[in-house]
């Protein structure tokens, strides 16, 4: 071990094919006609206690079945403290409402009202921001796991495993948390004529796992926890330094419940994309209409953000050959120019030693 397109098209369609399941305690099961799936709203925002931009997504279902979302535009958005403060959203581009240089504050209540273009109104169930919780350290290790191959074969396949370690505090309200891993590698190209190299920094892709979530009520407060909170399989992008960047958020009970939900149906369903013929609902309610469903949930969040760097000579296990040959004309494009990576950028992060 070592210390240290379209967005309403993909995240809307996520939020609708993750919620249609069936859901107990604090979330409210409904069950419904196919055609009732048509045209109902969904909200996706988080409100954080770092000061910058906070975002919400706001959409609309299509056709049920079809991976086509429409933002809602021209919506009229504000957010709601427990001591009568309001803010109002700005939409700065279809369908994306934004609060510039703003935090909320640990300790208040915060909910979100909005008048949509249909006429009717929408408000989130009130939430409070619980202290933010530190990560004592992040560690990582690298073992193998066992692959089925097409032909029948079994093989083993290295994996990096990331992990938290924490002590939740006593609380008589419970302590839940979240965690969300991004992966940052670095790339650099072939040579050109001049023997000039072209460095990207480039987002990672991580294992498709369970979503990383803790309530105290399965923990002892105050004892060290391990909590393993992301995965990557070995490949290529190893063959250079990389960071995995760590955000672990304080949230309410009721977020903790749906994103377990969440989690149980991209297992137990098979992919995000199979629709069980029920839905979950989150915090969101039309007070216009309470019967009509809405998709989505505003989520109220404290949070920190650990990094962690891994070199290549710190990998115990075998790394598979780099992705460029020995010379341009026998290697892939981007050994040329690695700005054709998806996402790339030749930018080095503030942060990154």
């Amino acid at each position: 071990m070592k210390s240290s397109k379209n967005i309403f098209t993909l995240s809307a369609f996520l939020l609708l094919s993750i919620s249609l399941l069936v859901f107990n305690s604090c979330i409210k099961e409904l069950e419904f006609e196919t055609e009732q799936l048509d045209q109902l709203f969904v909200f996706d925002g988080t409100l954080d206690n770092r000061v910058g931009t906070q975002k919400l997504l706001i959409s609309r279902t299509g056709e049920f079945g079809k991976q086509v979302f429409e933002p809602v535009t021209g919506g009229n958005v504000v957010l709601k403290n427990d001591i009568g403060d309001s803010w109002a959203y700005e939409e700065f581009e279809a369908g994306s409402y934004y609060l510039f240089d703003f935090a909320g504050e640990v300790g208040r209540s915060y909910h979100i009202e909005g008048l949509m273009p249909n006429g009717k109104t929408y408000k989130s169930k009130p939430e409070k921001m619980h202290p933010p919780i530190p990560i004592e350290e992040l560690i990582f290790d690298f073992g193998t796991e066992e692959f089925n191959q097409e032909n029948g074969n079994i093989s083993d396949i290295g994996k990096c495993n990331i992990f938290a370690q924490l002590r939740l505090p006593v609380s008589e309200e419970g302590v839940f948390v979240k965690w969300q891993t991004e992966n940052i590698y670095q790339f650099t190209g072939l040579p050109n004529a001049f023997n000039v190299f072209m460095r990207c920094f480039i987002p990672g892709e991580l294992d498709r796992q369970g979503i990383a979530v803790l309530s105290s009520n399965l923990n002892t407060s105050g004892a060290p926890i391990l909590k393993k909170v992301s995965q990557k399989g070995m490949d290529w992008t190893f063959n250079e330094t990389q960071y995995f960047n760590v955000t672990q958020s304080s949230i309410s009970e009721e977020a903790f419940l749906y994103w377990q939900k969440i989690d149980r149906v991209t297992n137990d369903v098979g992919t995000l994309f199979d629709a069980p013929p029920a839905s979950v609902i989150g915090n969101m309610i039309n007070e216009s209409d309470p019967e009509l469903p809405v998709l989505g949930y505003f989520r109220v969040e404290s949070s920190v953000i650990e990094r962690i760097k891994v070199n290549p000579n710190q990998i115990p296990i075998q790394i598979p050959a780099k992705y460029c040959g020995l010379n341009r004309l026998s290697s892939p494009s981007e050994c040329s120019n690695c700005l054709g990576f998806p996402n790339s950028t030749e930018m080095k992060p503030s942060w990154w030693e």
